[in-house]
């Protein structure tokens, strides 16, 4: 015990520490983990408009552009397919929807504007209920506005996801011409993949980077510190490049097992979703903390070094209800040890009964639901 106490004194006295307890305990008092997993769900129901526009390009690319790999897929098929009616009804579908591509690719694009609007919603939502000083301040929009805000939003974001999956891509080109160049093909393989790595995950974090700082720069109520955005965007994007990292590395090990060939990449998908939305969550309360306490009107462990400070944000009379309650919780720890000290041994248990009542029900110390 006396050293976590120790380690707790040391992060309440460092700016590091201090920040990042604040932002642990905002991001646990405002259902952070529940936020994840509802915003996980609902991406993994955008995917599916997402998934059927990229069959329609699949079915424009086979029908229009290169109309020769049609038979080259169905043939694969056929090859992978133990014959039978299910052979002849994939056949027989894949054909129907690689022709009607134009109606499947306009049905996706009406529910991705629907589906993604939404989801546009609940993120906005979301990161705004984790960056204000009081999770009840609500700006309010119009109606007929909100809508259209959130498919322009919408569409920003998928140029960035794009524009991140690209760097990728281009970081691997990239790093092969750079090689080239270099003239280090001619050594050991293992130099020229080294590089061919290193500057990948440079382009991708550099994506990476941008797509957060985008969205923690234009999503929130109001604008963060410069500062603490940069930061926070730069650990953003660490973090995502060494998630995406480590979903490939597990993708790679698990095709190589037959028993998890079927349903190890999907479980890894979903994985990679609810951790991705932790991730954004986590560090949208990291930036919003640089400057606010951790919870409205409640002491919390960290905010005492944001005391005195002119940048600091608070919401109405903060520091009075914090230090209101330090003094509820003082005057119950005095009230059980007085009945502590004054027990007689006759009646001893009676007492420890009494002093657990009060330690359980005094003030806000205890652990109680409570409407801000």
């Amino acid at each position: 015990m006396s050293s976590v106490h120790s380690l707790l004194e040391w992060l309440q006295a460092s700016p590091a520490g201090s920040h990042l307890l604040r932002a642990y305990v905002r991001y646990m008092n405002r259902l952070g983990n529940q936020l994840s997993a509802a915003m996980a769900f609902f991406t993994i129901l955008a995917i599916v408009p997402v998934l059927m526009f990229a069959f329609a390009a699949v079915g424009f690319t086979l029908t229009v552009l290169r109309p020769d790999l049609l038979g080259v897929v169905q043939i694969f098929l056929v090859d992978n397919l133990s014959a039978g009616p299910l052979q002849d009804q994939i056949l027989i579908l894949l054909s129907q929807y690689l022709l009607n591509w134009r109606n499947v690719g306009i049905l996706a694009i009406g529910i991705a504007l629907v589906v993604g609007t939404s989801w546009v919603a609940n993120l906005k939502g979301v990161i705004r209920g984790m960056g204000r000083p009081s999770f009840d301040m609500v700006q309010r929009h119009k109606p007929w506005q909100e809508p259209l805000i959130n498919m322009g939003l919408l569409l920003v974001i998928l140029v960035l996801v794009a524009t991140t999956f690209t760097a990728t891509v281009i970081g691997t080109q990239l790093a092969g011409t750079i090689v080239d160049w270099l003239h280090v093909s001619s050594l050991a393989v293992g130099i020229s993949s080294a590089l061919v790595r290193v500057a990948s995950l440079a382009f991708s974090l550099a994506g990476a980077t941008l797509l957060f700082w985008l969205m923690y720069r234009f999503l929130p109520d109001e604008r963060p510190p410069a500062s603490a955005l940069k930061r926070g965007s730069v650990g953003a994007g660490v973090c995502f490049v060494i998630l995406q990292t480590a979903v490939s590395w597990l993708t790679g090990l698990l095709s190589a097992a037959r028993a998890t060939q079927l349903f190890g990449p999907v479980i890894l998908a979903m994985l990679f979703i609810n951790f991705f939305a932790n991730l954004i969550l986590l560090w949208a309360a990291w930036i919003a903390t640089s400057n606010q306490p951790a919870v409205a009107r409640r002491h919390s462990l960290g905010d005492e070094i944001l005391r005195g400070q002119e940048l600091t944000v608070t919401v109405e009379d903060h520091w009075a209800h914090a230090d209101a309650e330090v003094e509820q919780r003082l005057q119950a720890d005095r009230s059980a040890s007085q009945l502590g000290t004054t027990q007689s041994p006759a009646d001893g248990r009676r007492p420890a009964r009494l002093r657990l009542r009060i330690r359980r029900g005094a003030g806000p110390a205890g652990r109680r639901i409570h409407k801000r």
